[in-house]
């Protein structure tokens, strides 16, 4: 029944949940690279610590949803443009979702300003020479990577711990790997994420007005560098995607049972190696739970059991796949199965139509045991 179906649950939760101690020697490491990398940058570049406002963790460390060992980190670092206001943000009409950042009148205020010529210098270096003078992407990119591969050495000693560490750049990711040189189970990855962040833009009202007090939100946008994955569009150098990582956060982690079941859903991901369904599938998901949760007064749904919440909710996750459609919270226009080949939309959705019927049946079944659940997920 239920009840049993809540128990089991709850114990591949705590099994496949991080411990607060396990934690600790992580993020210690963790916070000394980071802050001996973004303070050798600052010193290094001058524009980089002109426009570097800050950091936030995000993703699954963010949101207590990680799972297995607690080495892996996702970080923004936030660049805010002088003059930001003059900056356009063009919504673009060809990628559903993503957005374009027009420099042009920004460019202009910064070379009238004779404090900031050094920063107009660089900036035009990083757009497209056009008339709109976009930013691009990869140029970002590029920039950003020259600075960490000039500051950051190969070895450091962080907590007593002597480290080896590599850079390399993977599409949006600067990502900083960090090994023990003694201790081979020890180590590290940081993935550094620059954004830029957009002004409080008429428009965004769009999307915080889906929020709970969203006038406090709309000074939280960032313009991510990711480029537009589709099997029916060629790249665009100039594309960023819309985030709002904080609305998503204090949306979404402070109901009762959902954090418990982001973790088992992700377990299952994991377990059946649907290796491309990244967090933020999940993440709109809920999104769009809450928000419809919300718009019916049904506030406390999240405070039902986990037996009862995670089958609906894996049941509504295989139909968004039967339809072939899930909306980008964010950017309802744009269609986040959008970057799964046409083979993989097949096995993601029969794999997913397989584990919800075993689940809407185990709602039912009498004498319950903990492998007929554990068996769906990886459970170490």
């Amino acid at each position: 029944m239920s009840t049993q179906l809540d128990i089991h649950l709850r114990k591949i939760d705590n099994k496949i949940s991080i411990d607060d101690n396990d934690r600790k020697p992580y993020t210690d490491v963790y916070n000394s690279i980071r802050d001996f990398l973004l303070n050798r940058m600052s010193e290094a570049d001058p524009v980089f610590k002109r426009l570097y406002k800050g950091y936030n963790l995000f993703g699954s460390y963010m949101h207590n949803v990680r799972l297995e060992k607690p080495s892996e980190f996702d970080v923004l670092l936030t660049l805010k443009m002088p003059y930001g206001e003059k900056m356009r943000i063009r919504q673009d009409n060809d990628r559903p979702g993503f957005i374009q950042l027009e420099f042009n009148d920004l460019l202009n205020e910064l070379n009238n300003d004779h404090s900031l010529r050094y920063v107009h210098s660089q900036l035009v270096k990083l757009t497209r020479d056009s008339a709109q003078k976009l930013l691009d992407r990869g140029k970002l990119g590029d920039w950003v990577a020259s600075i960490i591969k000039k500051v950051m050495p190969r070895s450091l000693t962080s907590y007593g711990r002597s480290l080896d560490i590599t850079y390399s750049k993977r599409s949006v990711a600067h990502t900083l790997y960090a090994k023990d040189c003694e201790d081979t189970d020890f180590s590290i990855s940081i993935d550094f994420v620059v954004t830029v962040e957009i002004e409080n833009i008429e428009w965004l009202k769009t999307y915080s007005s889906y929020l709970d007090d969203y006038s406090s939100y709309l000074k939280l946008w960032y313009a991510v560098p990711k480029h537009f994955k589709s099997e029916n569009k060629i790249l665009s150098d100039f594309s960023f995607l819309l985030v709002n990582p904080k609305a998503e956060h204090d949306h979404l982690f402070n109901k009762q049972n959902l954090k418990v079941v982001f973790r088992l859903l992700k377990s299952l991901r994991d377990h059946f190696e649907l290796d491309r369904l990244k967090s933020v599938f999940f993440t709109s998901m809920f999104l769009w739970k809450v928000k419809e949760m919300k718009e019916n007064n049904r506030g406390r749904y999240w405070e039902r059991s986990v037996g009862e919440l995670f089958p609906e909710i894996l049941n509504e996750f295989a139909t968004y796949f039967r339809k072939r459609e899930l909306k980008y919270f964010w950017s309802p226009s744009h269609n986040l199965m959008g970057i799964l080949r046409p083979k993989e939309l097949e096995e993601y959705s029969a794999k997913l139509e397989i584990v919800n019927k075993a689940f809407q049946n185990l709602r039912g079944k009498r004498n319950l045991t903990y492998d007929d659940c554990a068996k769906y997920f990886e459970v170490l």
